[in-house]
């Protein structure tokens, strides 16, 4: 969504509302791609803090997801701070900052699932 989304913002906009999100074609498209970028984002989110509530002891559960939420917290603020220093020091877009996202996510994406198809298969025992 977010390479569509670098593709889909006209190379001028025109000041808008949301109303024109809804009734002008390309601005449709880009309102698609943020909405498909959040429930994507949702999609990851939930199932994570489920699987984290059903898999943790239930007295280290608390601590396990407030040390999660710290984490989220710290990588939000260094987001931002890479955010001002492409958007601001080396001039990128707003649509070109969504791009680079989105091949970063790629490539990360791309690693873990070799680190995951490189680990032996682990035995479940019942």
């Amino acid at each position: 969504m977010g390479v569509d989304l670098f593709f889909a913002v006209p190379e001028s906009p025109m000041q808008s509302t949301w109303l024109t999100l809804l009734m002008d074609p390309v601005y449709l498209r880009v309102l698609f791609d943020l909405v498909g970028i959040g429930v994507c984002g949702g999609l990851f989110i939930v199932p994570l803090y489920a699987f984290i509530q059903h898999e943790t002891p239930d007295h280290k559960r608390a601590r396990i997801i407030a040390a999660l939420n710290v984490i989220n917290a710290l990588f939000m603020v260094v987001s931002a701070l890479v955010g001002i220093l492409v958007l601001g020091v080396l001039e990128v877009t707003i649509p070109g900052f969504f791009l680079l996202l989105s091949l970063l996510n790629a490539a990360v994406w791309l690693v873990v699932w070799r680190l995951r198809r490189s680990e032996p298969a682990k035995s479940v025992d019942n």
